[in-house]
């Protein structure tokens, strides 16, 4: 892991002109400050547009509909003169952030702002005690802490919710939903809870809503029918139909080739490029038959998109992995016909 001292040299060994310095250099930098203080690197957004043609170095935050933890601005070596402009750039960026606080950072110095601009700290980096007590200021909220992180913060950590950018789940609420499939009577009581489970893992990407469970439509029985609602930034979804629909099998085996395509013909006949299966135990298949072979084929003809959930993946899921992370790879991995 990176220390904030090594950052802050890094900042310092830059010697590039002002054109030479672009997003790449930002990029790498706000990483590194993100592993100094145990950040997530998923919560560290570089060079955003905020408005005016403002873009700080970067702004951690969960996601944009949570206020940002921190603003974060880097000042290269040959612009450490102009440390005032700096500091009046970093309160443009607190108005339009609202932000928690703002941190500049430059090899000589540190300044840290409270949220409406206020100065907190000055700190001189070449006192490396100073350097130290910086990495006290600024200790972020757990939720940011990376996983390594938070279980050196408590090893006996439990966690109620998971949030990650795209994604925000009540892991009770989910593990009880899981319970009550697992514990179900009958196959009929069974499917209900898959169909619920699965309902309450896709609202929890603030984007997608359920709109229909149990449609009975003149020629079809739909699980779910779903809606991506939008984002202001770019998601898979953008990519495929605004509805797409979900189908839930609680099965003791695989699900064959004839399900699967009973599936496909669903999505032909309502318009639907984009799909996805909840299956306890997986499609049958090697990629080139069975379940698995229809769902390639129907990409590769018609640019049908489909993606299976299973046992594998709720495991992930309960290790706190975001659904949406989940689906962003597979729909990699289907496109560039990835095993």
């Amino acid at each position: 892991m990176s220390s904030l001292g090594n950052v802050l040299e890094t900042i310092d060994e830059q010697n590039f002109r002002d054109s030479d310095l672009g997003y790449f250099f930002y990029d790498r930098i706000a990483h590194e400050l993100a592993d100094a203080f145990g950040i997530d690197r998923d919560f560290v957004h570089t060079m955003r547009n905020i408005g005016e043609g403002l873009k700080p170095t970067a702004i951690v935050q969960v996601n944009e509909n949570k206020r940002a933890w921190a603003v974060f601005e880097v000042v290269p070596s040959y612009m450490e003169d102009r440390k005032k402009k700096a500091e009046r750039m970093m309160k443009k960026y607190l108005h339009y952030t609202n932000a928690g606080l703002g941190v500049v950072f430059a090899p000589s110095y540190v300044v840290v702002f409270d949220t409406d601009g206020t100065v907190l700290h000055d700190i001189d980096t070449e006192d490396e005690s100073e350097v130290r007590r910086i990495n006290q200021v600024l200790s972020p909220p757990e939720i940011f802490l990376d996983d390594v992180n938070a279980q050196e913060t408590d090893g006996n950590r439990s966690q109620d919710y998971v949030i990650k950018p795209n994604y925000e789940i009540d892991l009770k609420e989910f593990e009880d939903a899981l319970e009550a499939m697992d514990s179900a009577d009958t196959s009929q009581e069974r499917g209900d809870a898959f169909e619920e489970f699965a309902g309450i893992l896709m609202e929890a990407m603030p984007f997608i809503r359920v709109r229909e469970r149990n449609l009975r439509s003149r020629t079809n029985e739909l699980d779910l029918v779903v809606e991506y609602t939008g984002a202001d930034d770019t998601k898979i979804f953008d990519k495929v139909s605004s509805d797409f629909l979900i189908e839930c099998k609680h099965w003791s085996e695989p699900v064959g080739s004839d399900p699967v395509g009973n599936f496909i013909q669903k999505m032909d006949k309502l318009s639907v490029d984009f799909g996805i299966i909840f299956a306890r135990n997986g499609i049958t298949g090697d990629e080139q038959t069975d379940g698995y072979g229809q769902i390639r084929d129907a990409f590769i003809q018609s640019d049908k998109v489909i993606l299976v959930i299973d046992d594998g993946d709720i495991e992930r899921l309960l290790g706190g992995k975001s659904l949406y992370n989940i689906l962003d790879e597979k729909y990699y991995n289907r496109r560039f016909d990835r095993k």
